[in-house]
């Protein structure tokens, strides 16, 4: 049960703009895994290096006021989310597939896969972006 409610108030934070509740959500030593195809796409190591270097140009991209999770399965630590969120430059759905591991309250592990990869790419990249 910790699982399905961690996970479901880190998504209830991030769809509020609740900043502080989405990060409260997040273990200090996090390990977030976005496709390197995305503008943002990397593995991000801890919750203040996703801060800086992931969490501005994701508020730029996608238009986190319409998240909607369409599906959450947990079995025991383990979260799969279905996701659909508007890409801020056009106005378009994409689906997001998250694997979550959740320890002790706090998210410690996130993958990221993205359905319609080619309506994000298409979108501008962040001017904030740096080379990896």
């Amino acid at each position: 049960m910790e699982t399905r409610q961690t996970v479901e108030a880190m998504y209830r934070a991030l769809a509020t703009d609740d900043i502080p509740g989405f990060l409260d959500k997040l273990a200090r030593d996090v390990v977030i895994s976005e496709p390197a195809f995305l503008p943002y796409g990397g593995t991000y190591s801890g919750r203040d290096v996703f801060v800086r270097s992931v969490g501005p140009q994701v508020t730029r991209v996608l238009k986190m006021s319409t998240l909607v999770v369409n599906r959450l399965l947990v079995e025991d630590d383990c979260a799969i989310s279905i996701l659909r969120v508007e890409i801020a430059a056009t106005g378009q759905q994409m689906e997001i597939a998250e694997e979550l591991v959740v320890r002790d309250g706090k998210v410690v592990e996130v993958r990221v896969f993205v359905n319609d990869a080619p309506s994000l790419i298409c979108a501008p990249a962040s001017p904030n972006r740096t080379p990896e």
